[in-house]
């Protein structure tokens, strides 16, 4: 319901404790003194190109349930000096008014960031809890820019050797910016040096690809930081970003820990592998240094599976033309296990790989993906 007094809510709600009961609860929004008031926030200055004569504008608010009238505003900058001055007029309950300090504050070092705080002064106060606010005003460096992401590529699987690197620019100064260099690197080798020739806005952001691809068909994990390098810059300790990416395989989502998904055992080839949960919500194993050794003499191969759920639906494929890609043509078997933790036999056809020799060693991962 609406609040009768501008201040207290009714409202219905439910608890259960042994059956469930609906309770009617109230909670009110400010105080029952008769005399109360407070700086309820610094509107200016704010963050931008400030000067030696910044005016001050406070919101101060009458929590009281009486007018209040014949009360000081103060504000100090760092902890100086304090500015006080008197509120001239009367303020109701429950209403807020600005107030503007004639005596202006002195905010021109550049790239500082200063700590104001304003306060109202009122000896009929009754609670003190409420008087302050506080706020960090920064004066901005003209030009100061910066990458403040990478968001693309990411770690992924079968990520290509011509791989888009997109980033993110950010206007950290107080002036809009146009023709931004930009820059990236891949494993510390030579940088990509490109411009960004938009217009950015003081306090916004931009997306940049560059033209020029990055080579992260390899699996491994490659280290990417991309930068301005804006001439005049004022802080270049916010012009980088980094940025880790995997170019992986084999990465399928379950959640063993809470659920018991995903293969527990595979028995293959020449290999018996245990796959462990891990931590949660793995629930599979990356093993890219295992070899199945294939006879192809022993074709088809019999394999062994184990499931850690009733009617878990499996399939496994290898990577026959080693792309990274597991393509329907390489699903070498499929189906369900219907009892956790009981072999589960399969008679898969692989046939011989054409251009393959027998004994042809191929690298996979126990987890797989399954169905």
């Amino acid at each position: 319901m609406d609040p009768v007094n501008g201040k207290e809510f009714w409202f219905t709600t439910e608890y259960n404790h042994n059956g469930g009961a609906d309770v009617v609860g109230v909670f009110q929004i400010a105080s029952d003194f008769n005399n109360d008031i407070g700086v309820v926030s610094i509107d200016t200055p704010t963050d931008g190109a400030l000067s030696n004569a910044e005016p001050v504008t406070v919101t101060v608010f009458n929590y009281g349930q009486d007018p209040a009238t014949g009360f000081n505003v103060s504000y100090q900058v760092d902890g100086g000096a304090v500015v006080t001055e008197p509120y001239v007029g009367t303020l109701a309950s429950a209403v807020s008014a600005q107030f503007t300090f004639a005596a202006t504050s002195d905010l021109s070092n550049v790239g500082q960031t200063y700590a104001l705080q304003a306060y109202t002064g009122y000896a009929a106060d009754e609670f003190n809890g409420n008087d302050t606010a506080t706020t960090d005003v920064t004066h901005l460096y003209g030009i100061d820019l910066g990458v403040t992401a990478i968001t693309s590529p990411s770690t992924g699987s079968g990520l290509s050797a011509t791989a888009n690197v997109v980033v993110a620019i950010t206007n950290f100064g107080s002036v809009t910016q146009t023709t931004v260099p930009v820059f990236y690197t891949l494993n510390g080798g030579t940088p990509v040096q490109e411009t960004y020739n938009g217009s950015i806005a003081a306090g916004a952001s931009a997306n940049f690809t560059f033209s020029a691809s990055a080579d992260l068909s390899a699996l491994g994990t490659y280290a990417l930081v991309a930068g301005t390098e804006a001439v005049n810059d004022g802080d270049a300790g916010n012009d980088d970003f980094t940025k880790s990416v995997t170019n992986t395989i084999c990465q399928p989502e379950s959640d063993c820990a809470g659920f018991d998904d995903g293969v527990t055992q595979l028995q293959l080839a020449d290999q018996n592998l245990q796959v462990a949960c891990g931590s949660a919500p793995a629930g599979y194993s990356y093993e890219p240094d295992i070899v199945f050794n294939f006879v192809m003499s022993n074709n088809p191969f019999v394999s062994s599976l184990e499931m850690g759920y009733d009617n878990s639906d499996y399939a496994i494929w290898i990577d026959f033309n080693d792309n990274f890609t597991f393509e329907t043509s390489e699903r070498i078997a499929n189906g369900t296990a219907a009892i956790a933790g009981n072999p589960h036999t399969r008679s898969p056809s692989i046939l011989h790989p054409i251009g393959r020799d027998a004994g042809h060693a191929h690298h996979a991962c126990p987890g797989y993906r399954w169905e």
